[in-house]
């Protein structure tokens, strides 16, 4: 990841945690399909399961590529992905929170 990349993704961490701090329900995911892979995927996971608090919302969306557009060209995600994160997800948290 780029310098750029890591003080886009340090700065997306603080306002979680002061959002948090302030006492409000913190919700955090992702748009999938803007041109990342899987292992970019992965990271996303992990870093949501690894806050010191899990965001009490995850929601996955996919991009719709719109013609004229600067992403218009990013290929479609494969549906299996929609049922494939959340699930990762749901049992990296159960894991590192319960020992499942």
């Amino acid at each position: 990841m780029s310098e750029q990349g890591r003080c886009w993704v340090q700065d997306r961490l603080e306002t979680l945690a002061n959002v948090r701090d302030a006492g409000i329900s913190v919700c955090a995911g992702g748009i999938i399909g803007m041109g990342e892979g899987n292992m970019d995927r992965v990271g996303l996971l992990h870093q949501l399961a690894t806050l010191p608090e899990h965001p009490e919302s995850v929601p996955i969306n996919a991009l719709v590529a719109v013609k004229g557009t600067p992403l218009q060209a990013c290929s479609s995600v494969p549906h299996f992905l929609f049922f494939a994160l959340p699930a990762a997800n749901t049992i990296r948290a159960c894991d590192l929170e319960l020992g499942c």
